[in-house]
């Protein structure tokens, strides 16, 4: 048997990855813009590449006529519907 969602998480890597506060400060929030970007380009790709293994998505995308290769980064983004 699965365990129920929310004990998926791992709560420490939730936080060292997204800093709330002062640590999110001196962290992302010093950060240059192209490292920013970088940043957010590497986080999208994983939760767009996580969403086609999900059927929910692979049915709204696919019928919007898109394949995994289409949103290949934030500049895809107005490809995918909501």
């Amino acid at each position: 048997m699965n365990a129920p969602y929310f004990n998926q998480i791992d709560g420490a890597a939730l936080a060292a990855a997204y800093p709330l506060g002062d640590d999110f400060t001196e962290g992302v929030g010093r950060i240059s813009r192209d490292a920013l970007r970088a940043l957010q380009e590497e986080r999208f790709r994983r939760i767009v590449a996580r969403a086609w293994q999900i059927p929910f998505y692979q049915r709204l995308w696919g019928a919007a006529g898109l394949t995994p290769g289409d949103i290949a980064g934030l500049d895809d983004i107005e490809k995918i519907p909501v």
